[in-house]
Formats: C-alpha cells, structure tokens, sequence
C-alpha cells in the first residue's frame, strides 16, 4: 500500500496518467512530498485505536516497520533517478560549436576557391580569407583551453579597439557570456614615448 501511495502521487499526475517531467519541474520536492505522504499511510497502519483497557492494538512492530521504510526509500530513489534521467533527456540538445562552423566555413571557402576558374578569384585573397579564418578559429580554440580574459588582457594593451572586437567573437563562439567591455589592463612603468 505505501508504494501504491507513493507511485500515485509521484508517479502519476492527477488525472492517473504516468507524468511527464518537464525541464522547469521540481523532482526533489515532489519525491519528497510522496515518501512523506507514503510514511503517513505506515504510520496510520502501524497502530489502530481501540476502545478497551488497553488503548490500541499494534499490528506492525518496530522491526517490521523499519524494513518497510528501507523498502519505500529504496523504491523513492529509483523512482527519483529515472525521473531525473528523463527530465536530463529533455534537455539535452546536441548541437556543433560555433568555432567549428568556422573552420568548416574555411575549409569550404578553399574547397568552393579551386573549383572556381583562377581570374574569377584570385588565389592570394583566397589564401588571405583562409589564413583569417584558421586564425580567428585558433584563438577561440586557445580562449577555450587558457581562458578568455587573459587573451583580451593581452590584447588589450596593445589594442583595445581589438580588444573589444575579439569579445564578441568570443561571445558568438559561446566562449564567454555576454559582460563589460574588455578594458586594458593598468600601465605599469613609463609612458611610452619617453617622459616629458
């Protein structure tokens, strides 16, 4: 009777049909909410009122009791992890990397660049565009392993114009959220330029 009264309401919504967990859904309330529900009903069993001398009769003793409980939270947590695996399935979207659809980009340029007669495009911006797009490919791949901010501190001192450019390539290949401007670390020592 407790793991019907369990299942019931964890398993099942209201109207009786197996539930369906959603993304937004609260697994650990509603399993909660459930065993609690389920130890109510053993408690309720566990001893009835009855009138006369002695008070109530016990039909389920300590020991018997404690099995019960170890059976109900052992039913719980595998009811638990196969609601967490569906609700994990529904989100999982497989998708490719942005810096990936760029290198494929640039391996199409080349690809599309020689098919294509030699004075319709020239070979040097071909091999220009490539060597842009290998580039800007391994940068999000080295912002990847290292971290972006060192990268835009780097870039910064020395550009940050291009500083702020390379954020938001950093932002479109999802390398890092959408923040501040990426701002030139303080100059340590002299000015360039020499002191006046």
């Amino acid at each position: 009777k407790m793991r019907r009264a369990f299942e019931a309401s964890f398993k099942f919504d209201e109207t009786g049909l197996p539930r369906v967990w959603q993304r937004g859904d609260d697994v650990n309330t509603e399993c909660q909410a459930a065993q609690d529900g389920a130890r109510k009903l053993l408690d309720l069993f566990a001893a009835v009122p009855k009138d006369g001398p002695h008070g109530e009769v016990v039909l389920v003793d300590e020991g018997t009791k404690v099995g019960l409980l170890q059976n109900l939270i052992l039913e719980a947590r595998t009811q638990y992890l196969a609601a967490k695996q569906a609700q994990d399935a529904i989100a999982v979207k497989p998708r490719a990397p942005v810096w990936m659809l760029g290198l494929l980009a640039v391996v199409a340029l080349r690809e599309v660049a020689n098919l294509m007669p030699r004075f319709l495009v020239p070979g040097f911006l071909v091999q220009w565009l490539s060597l842009c797009g290998l580039f800007l490919v391994g940068l999000v791949v080295l912002a990847k392993a290292v971290g972006a901010r060192p990268l835009l501190g780097a870039v910064g001192l020395v550009n940050p114009r291009g500083a702020q450019m390379l954020q938001r390539l950093f932002v479109l290949a999802g390398v890092m959220a959408d923040q501040e401007p990426a701002r030139a670390e303080p100059q340590v020592g002299p000015p360039r330029g020499g002191a006046k």
